[in-house]
């Protein structure tokens, strides 16, 4: 009790020290004394009897239970006196490591909501996603609308569906969804994002409605309509209303009962405000070739995700045997459904984590240099503190104190960074990305912050604390004098500028590919003009609409057109470049054998006659669709180039007839134009087979409006709602955007990964041209001495700026060499983002090499250029 009194009483610790040693002395002296030594040369050699006070007190003081508390406290003051002494140095370390470790923050924000973050189900790893794929070539697939790759899995039809609950074990509950959008009329109509869903998927994502109840077998049936709200539309809606259940609502235009309403965040699948019951219509379980539902399973207890898959396999063996005209050939894919989620966007967001972290790091570097040049400045009061008994092992835990304290300090200035980076991101981050809801700086992401600030204490701050440790005591202390410290402290300098310069190269390299592809797609021609083009989605689905769909388009756009500044208005059944795109198989009269290179499919749009005009889509032979190709009219089809070429190469295809696999008893239909080629997946995918059809022949659901304005396209936003509710007052209008904006939408991954990744470069190049200057600004101020004798001599101006400018371009030439190496590894892992270019491009090589020599030279210039002006007088004088 009396030692851990002393540790909270250090004054008085101290006092009794000093006494005690007082004592020691005092005894020590009149010993002396009385052997017969003068007084003060008995005191002299008593003193050095005991070996020197300050030695004996911090042997004694490391000896008292919680020392180390109370040094550390006393090194943390003195840190903290020191850091406010040089504030310059203090707000560059402070700025330069918040601007790192804030950038780091952001991101991994991301990637915890995004890839870490668990799924909001219990049990997220017992959920599996289901799929069906083919797993051997089958030829006959032609006709059925599957996608055209053999290793793209796809989801799962009606009847397999079925089978799939009869005959596994390995999944404890199997439910199925379908995504739609629909019409919601009650109150102010708007488009919905409805799920439908089969029995079972609720219970297997084991998520309880917050009021109401789940569906029952009843609600399977045609006669019975009911609805489960999500959070979000029973809080805007109805204002949070309880008494929601029971009240019958519209959506898609049929009545709909309440029947719950389900927790806030739960939105599977994509984002859905609402869910419905899939109820199969009849003879729809017999079509095995109908894919369309997204499957999800709950392992059973003690079934691991292998198991699951053999179980998968056999059962679908089974079924090839019992249907092998439609089974024949087909397996199933199993997958976690966080890794089904997250999974297409995992690879590029490490990519972004790991090029920030190299951010980290150069900070780190720079501070690194901050901090050896204030040891260097140091030097002497370090010596000074270990001669008078400081150990150095105190020296180097004060050092790391004043490292963590600047960590520390910039970790919360980082806080802030980070926290508006992620409210910048917001608005750039592409919808694609899933979770979004998920991001968000909360604990975790505060626990990585602390552990960035620190490791980063840790990286920027052991070097210079090591050197300070290893310095020559004696040396330091003789004033003037040349130690070896100052040629370490250069060679780690150097070391730090090579590092610097290899990681800005890859990160430069890598931002330069993503730029080079974002440049690539937005100088490729979409084949058609998105300038003044607005765009509107309509969807005429339910009772309501039906057999009226192509009247009500065109009442629509008989308003559109209407419309003051508007040259033109149309509608399809899927614009470019908006998602959406659907193939059909087609016969070709007179040709009995698909064609070699695949399946005869192509895709499939419906479209009104202005259409091609009001896109701006050129006609290359015969004629664009007219007012006179009605639904009673011989069917008729105008193809794009790509399909003429393919399916009729040398040949003129106006006047031939195929028939689409759409429907039961699909026509023929006459080819009577061939328009240009549209890129309508994507801006980097080459233009497909495409048809279109008039939309009054085939009228579907979903419809997506295009205006072609004379000025501004949001500026008719108003009215494309006002004439489309002429026509219907309950039909809303939504994603109201300009088709540049649609465009833009579709390069919105590369743009996203491609910004962030130059913003990461650019700080890159600052740090690493500031790594540079001082490097060469700290040589130069320690070789002034040379650099004055080598004037004195009667070396020249010019001398003195190529010695100093080839001895700092050396690191830099072997960093760009290290850095073109390791960049033509690491940008392989773009490979998924690159478009047009090559992960190894020379071209963008050379391109950020130069650039960065440029920036090298820069930073090398005013040094140089100082040091070439050198006084060798006053230089000299002044050593």
């Amino acid at each position: 009790m009396k030692r851990w009194g002393r540790r909270l009483r250090p004054a008085r610790a101290e006092r009794e020290l000093d006494a005690e040693l007082r004592f020691h002395v005092e005894v020590q002296t009149e010993a002396n004394v009385r052997g017969g030594m003068a007084p003060d040369e008995a005191r002299r050699q008593a003193l050095l009897s005991l070996g020197g006070l300050e030695q004996i007190k911090e042997g004694v003081r490391d000896l008292r239970p919680g020392v180390w508390l109370e040094t550390l406290w006393q090194d943390t003051r003195f840190a903290i006196r020191l850091l406010r002494r040089d504030p310059a140095f203090t707000a560059v370390a402070i700025l330069t490591l918040a601007l790192g470790i804030g950038a780091n923050t952001a991101i991994f924000s991301v990637v915890y909501g995004v890839l870490l973050r668990p799924l909001p189900y219990p049990q997220p790893e017992r959920l599996v996603f289901i799929q069906q794929a083919r797993n051997e070539s089958v030829p006959e697939a032609a006709g059925r609308n599957l996608p055209p790759t053999d290793d793209e899995p796809f989801p799962v039809s009606p009847p397999v569906f079925a089978d799939f609950r009869a005959m596994t074990r390995s999944f404890s509950t199997l439910g199925g969804s379908v995504a739609l959008t629909r019409n919601f009329t009650d109150g102010e109509p708007e488009r919905l994002e409805v799920a439908a869903v089969t029995g079972g998927l609720l219970e297997t994502l084991g998520v309880a409605p917050r009021l109401g109840r789940f569906f029952d077998a009843a609600d399977f049936s045609e006669e019975r309509d009911a609805v489960i709200l999500g959070h979000g539309v029973w809080q805007r809606k109805y204002g949070g209303d309880a008494a929601i259940l029971g009240r019958t609502i519209h959506i898609g235009g049929k009545p709909c009962e309440v029947i719950g309403v389900m927790p806030e965040g739960f939105g599977y699948p994509d984002q859905s405000e609402a869910w419905v019951p899939l109820v199969f219509a009849p003879g729809e379980m017999a079509e095995r070739h109908s894919h369309y539902l997204d499957v999800v399973g709950k392992l059973a207890p003690g079934i691991t995700l292998g198991q699951a898959r053999g179980e998968l396999d056999a059962v679908t063996r089974r079924l090839a045997e019992i249907h092998p005209d439609s089974d024949r050939g087909f397996g199933a894919r199993a997958t976690l459904l966080h890794e089904r989620i997250v999974g297409p966007v995992r690879v590029p967001l490490l990519v972004l984590l790991g090029a920030v972290g190299f951010v980290l790091l150069m900070a780190c570097a720079n501070v690194a240099h901050l901090l050896l040049a204030r040891a260097a400045a140091r030097e002497r009061e370090l010596s000074l503190r270990a001669a008078l008994g400081a150990g150095r092992a105190r020296l180097v835990r004060q050092l790391l104190v004043e490292s963590l304290l600047l960590a520390l300090v910039s970790g919360v200035a980082g806080t802030l960074v980070a926290f508006w980076g992620v409210q910048g991101m917001r608005g750039l981050i592409p919808d694609s990305l899933p979770r979004i809801e998920s991001i968000r700086i909360d604990l975790p992401v505060l626990v990585f912050t602390l552990a960035a600030a620190l490791a980063a204490a840790l990286a920027f701050g052991t070097v210079p604390a090591l050197r300070a440790m290893r310095s020559d005591v004696s040396e330091a202390l003789k004033e003037g004098a040349r130690s070896t410290a100052g040629r370490a402290r250069g060679r780690l300098r150097r070391v730090l500028v090579i590092g610097e310069v290899m990681i800005s190269l890859v990160l430069l390299s890598g931002a330069g590919l993503l730029l080079n592809t974002l440049w690539g797609m937005m100088r490729t021609n979409p084949g058609f003009d998105a300038s003044h083009l607005l765009t509107g989605r309509l969807y005429l689905s339910g009772p309501a609409y039906a057999g009226r769909q192509a009247t009500v388009v065109q009442d629509a756009l008989d308003r559109l057109r209407r419309l003051p500044g508007v040259g033109g208005a149309a509608a399809t059944s899927s614009l470019p470049l908006s998602g959406g795109n659907l193939s059909y198989g087609f016969t070709i009269e007179g040709v009995t054998t698909p064609p070699a290179g695949g399946l005869v499919m192509a895709g499939l749009r419906a479209v009104t006659p202005d259409f091609h005009r009001v896109m701006r889509i050129p006609l290359r032979r015969g004629r664009f669709l007219v007012d006179s190709d009605a639904k009673d009219a011989p069917g008729v089809v105008i193809v794009s180039e790509a399909m003429a070429r393919k399916f009729w190469p040398d040949q003129d295809c106006i006047g031939r007839r195929i028939r689409i696999a759409r429907g039961k008893d699909p026509g023929w239909r006459t080819i009577v134009g061939v328009v240009g080629d549209v890129r309508h997946e994507a801006l980097y995918v080459p233009p497909q087979p495409e048809m279109y059809v008039p939309y009054a022949q085939e009228p579907l659901p979903a419809v997506q409006l295009a205006l072609r304005t004379s000025g501004n396209p949001m500026d008719y936003a108003a009215g494309l709602r006002l004439s489309v509710g002429a026509v219907d007052a309950q039909l809303p209008v939504s994603r109201i955007a300009p088709m540049s904006e649609v465009v833009g939408g579709s390069m919105a991954d590369t743009r996203f990964n491609g910004l962030l990744l130059t913003l990461f470069a650019l700080l890159a190049i600052v740090l690493a041209a500031v790594g540079i200057y001082g490097t060469l600004a700290h040589g130069i101020a320690e070789r002034s001495h040379e650099l004055a004798i080598r004037v004195a001599l009667g070396a020249t101006s010019r001398d003195l700026l190529a010695l100093v400018v080839g001895h700092t371009l050396r690191p830099v030439v072997i960093g760009g060499a290290a850095g073109l190496i390791a960049a033509g590894w690491l940008t392989r892992l773009l490979k998924n983002q690159l478009h047009g270019v090559k992960p190894g491009d020379p071209a963008t090589f050379a391109a950020v090499a130069a650039l960065l020599g440029l920036v090298a030279l820069i930073a090398c210039y005013l040094p140089a250029r100082r040091a070439a002006r050198i006084d060798p007088n006053q230089a000299l004088r002044h050593e």
